[in-house]
């Protein structure tokens, strides 16, 4: 999850390869806050230039999996109080995390399945 500004950009480079060190697959990224609807005209203005977020995709070979508006109806979303998808599952937010939920079922959907073991092999050897 990140916004999309170049500031937060670059914090999402520590993260990211952090991410690769210590071998966490990254299934890809959410945008948060990409443009904002006007409720009283419905016009969409985007909050920051795409390109820094589309080069930082390409650059780092992850998909992005959806974006979140700027609305005012997530803040209280954020409160302990019942999410937004369930309380008003037609509004444009609701629809947006339906399509990054499908994005991430479909990314885990393509990862094979295997275990890994939580313990590490102990070897006893006489002396």
């Amino acid at each position: 999850m990140s916004t999309p500004y170049t500031l937060s950009l670059a914090e999402l480079v520590k993260g990211v390869s952090m991410f690769h060190k210590m071998h966490v697959p990254i299934l890809g990224l959410v945008e948060n806050m990409r443009a904002y609807t006007c409720p009283h005209c419905n016009h969409t203005s985007n909050v920051a230039a795409p390109e820094p977020l589309t080069q930082f995709l390409k650059e780092h070979a992850l998909q992005l999996l959806g974006s979140l508006p700027l609305d005012p109806a997530l803040a209280p979303a954020a409160e302990p109080a019942p999410p937004l998808l369930t309380t008003s599952p037609e509004h444009r937010c609701s629809q947006h995390f339906r399509k990054i939920s499908h994005q991430v079922v479909h990314q885990l959907s393509n990862r094979p399945l295997h275990k890994i073991n939580p313990f590490p092999k102990i070897v006893v050897e006489s002396t």
